[in-house]
């Protein structure tokens, strides 16, 4: 899978203890529109994904975490790597933290399911909207002025979303 771009924070000790995730999230259009995950909290929007579980590999955690948090079934047949995402920081409880984050594009079922939001994405008060990733690209952009705690997930997903952009218009 190609490197999109890598976020070094160079804000940790080189020599620390390093704890490493790994997650993965769907990038899925509808009628020239994404679907996101909109923290109507903080103002901001992610792809649908998250972290890999225990035994999992990055496209059934994705799969799952999509279903999870948006209602959407993502159709296996049509799943196509965009690319990962390699941030590296201070962790808020390990000296280094590692997150490799893959993207994948895919297909969803017309039909939804409930989505299982996490007691986080509800407090975030977590919505699945289908917007065009410009308007996605500018409430990220003005998301980060606020200090929300997630600026590290703000950036990446608006990085992710601009690079969705511009190949789009290529």
């Amino acid at each position: 899978m190609r490197l999109l771009f890598e976020m070094d924070r160079k804000d940790y000790d080189p020599d620390g203890d390093v704890f490493k995730r790994l997650s993965s999230r769907g990038i899925i259009f509808r009628d020239g529109k994404v679907a996101v995950s909109y923290s109507g909290r903080y103002k901001y929007c992610k792809l649908p994904g998250g972290g890999l579980e225990e035994g999992e590999d990055s496209i059934s955690a994705m799969m799952r975490e999509v279903r999870e948090e948006t209602g959407l079934v993502v159709k296996p047949a049509s799943i196509r790597e965009f690319g990962y995402v390699h941030m590296i920081q201070k962790g808020k409880f390990e000296p280094v933290y590692v997150q490799d984050t893959s993207y994948y594009f895919c297909d969803a079922e017309d039909l939804m399911v409930e989505p299982q939001l996490t007691e986080s994405e509800i407090r975030e008060e977590c919505v699945t909207l289908f917007i065009p990733v410009e308007e996605a690209v500018r409430l990220n952009e003005a998301a980060l002025g606020n200090d929300a705690g997630c600026r590290s997930v703000i950036e990446r997903e608006l990085g992710v979303l601009r690079l969705l952009c511009e190949e789009s218009n290529r």
